[in-house]
């Protein structure tokens, strides 16, 4: 205990010198004082050592030990064992760090490289959408169109505008609206050729451009919108057409339901109609007109060179459908001397000149039903079951209109009965609706005169609407109606 205090008290009594600046002084003074204080502080620093000491060896060595680690931190073990578990853990680290950097690196890649395959794929998509409306645009430019004058069998001619897309069908209501007459199947679009003595009506599914563009261009042909009941004579009386030669005799007892179950049985199966028997040809010479015995195939006209040979093999092909149109004849009786006015010709629709006479083949029939037994079933022949389905098709749009007619009524109606409840509720509020002897007010009356309540408010019922949906700027007496039962 006194050897552990002897030091403290001489550090004590050396204090007052640390302050000491060794600059300071006179002469020696200061250096004196400086050495003192050093030798002090040696002392001290033995002294403790050596009481430190005393106790035994093994707590010698263990302060030994900790003056060595004191004295070299480097040296100290555990510090190097430290030491060399962060670098490892370091090494490790940054070995798998490296692994992480190098798959995140590989995925980005990927990534990259998958957003770059789809940037590219979009790029291709937007450039292969510029060419295709390009192309388009290139297209509606190329459009062919027609600035066309199409007459009436008084004389009268409307123009119309037609380019190479637009069907027969589609001509032929458009002309139904400009000359103001209802659409019906009846109407069509005939060609007249006036040099070739011959004419015919275009099928709505042909394209009316197409035709016209085969003709000359110092052409004296017209186009016509008249009626023409041959055209649909086939749907009207099938079984004036379809039926057999041994079938025709019960003909009379067919109805509209008839009718349709033989056009749906025929036109399900590919066969034909049974058409043969005499027509007049007229020769390529000035011999004029002959009398062969005709049968209709499905590959075209055939007829029997010799009169007392009627076999199958002795069949001649006098013209094909294929790319042939069937015309009628006028006035051939006068021009080419034919046994009769029923007369109809095969000819390709480029052939519009009259020095191409020797390629047309001029018929003849014995009369009215026997020429029009002979185009049907040419026209069957050449468009098969097209012809059904254009005539059900403009059936069935002529069908819908009347339904949106009828339903546009229905709504007018409604809207009158609204308009006359409300009056009488206004003027006469104890009675219940008019009688019968009142009467319904017309349609002009009805939107001309508003009631007492509704003036000078804007209602907005549509009068042309079929469905009865609400629109701006026409009056609506529903509108009234429920403004008398619930007032604002």
């Amino acid at each position: 205990m006194q050897n552990n205090s002897t030091p403290a008290n001489r550090h004590s009594d050396a204090q007052p010198s640390s302050h000491y600046d060794p600059g300071g002084g006179e002469g020696g003074g200061g250096r004196h004082s400086y050495q003192h204080h050093h030798r002090s502080l040696s002392e001290a620093s033995s002294s403790t050592t050596e009481t430190s000491s005393t106790p035994g060896s093994g707590s010698s060595g263990s302060h030994a030990h900790q003056a060595n680690r004191t004295d070299s931190p480097d040296n100290d073990s555990a510090f190097s064992d430290t030491v060399s578990m962060l670098s490892g853990s370091e090494s490790s680290a940054s070995s798998g760090g490296g692994g992480v950097s190098a798959a995140g690196a590989a995925l980005t890649r990927q990534l990259s490289m998958r957003l770059q395959g789809m940037q590219q794929d979009e790029a291709s998509r937007l450039k292969a959408e510029k060419i295709r409306m390009a192309m388009e645009k290139i297209k509606e430019a190329n459009i062919q169109k027609l600035f066309l004058k199409v007459f009436t069998i008084d004389g009268s001619a409307k123009s119309l505008l037609v380019d190479e897309k637009m069907l027969c069908s589609y001509v032929t209501r458009l002309l139904a609206d400009k000359n103001h007459v209802q659409m019906d199947p009846k109407w069509g679009i005939v060609e007249h050729l006036p040099d070739l003595y011959m004419e015919r009506f275009y099928e709505d599914h042909e394209n009316l451009v197409d035709n016209l563009l085969l003709w000359t261009r110092d052409s004296k042909n017209k186009i016509y919108f008249v009626e023409r009941e041959d055209k649909i004579k086939l749907f009207l009386q099938p079984e004036k057409f379809l039926l057999a030669s041994s079938d025709k005799k019960d003909n009379s007892d067919f109805d509209e339901h008839s009718r349709n179950m033989l056009l749906e049985e025929f036109f399900s199966s590919t066969s034909l109609p049974d058409v043969e028997g005499p027509l007049y040809l007229k020769a390529d010479s000035k011999k004029g007109w002959k009398k062969y015995h005709f049968v209709l195939r499905a590959s075209g006209l055939y007829y029997f060179p010799k009169d007392k040979v009627k076999s199958a093999k002795d069949l001649v092909c006098l013209a094909t459908f294929d790319n042939n149109h069937m015309y009628y004849g006028l006035g051939w009786k006068k021009k080419y001397k034919a046994p009769t006015d029923y007369c109809f010709a095969i000819k390709h629709p480029r052939l519009q000149e009259p020095k191409s006479t020797k390629y047309i083949k001029y018929l003849c029939a014995e009369d009215q039903a026997t020429l029009e037994r002979w185009m049907v079933g040419m026209r069957i022949a050449k468009f098969g079951k097209q012809l059904m389905e254009n005539y059900r098709s403009l059936m069935d749009e002529l069908a819908q209109e009347d339904l949106d007619i009828l339903a546009h009524a229905r709504s007018c109606s409604v809207s009158s009965i609204a308009v006359q409840s409300l009056t009488s509720n206004v003027t006469t509020p104890t009675q219940g609706y008019p009688g019968s002897e009142a009467g319904y007010g017309t349609q002009s009356e009805t939107y001309s005169a508003p009631s007492d309540l509704s003036s000078g408010r804007h209602s907005r019922a549509s009068s042309s609407s079929s469905s009865g949906c609400m629109s701006d700027g026409a009056p609506s007496s529903c509108e009234n109606a429920f403004e008398s039962e619930f007032p604002m």
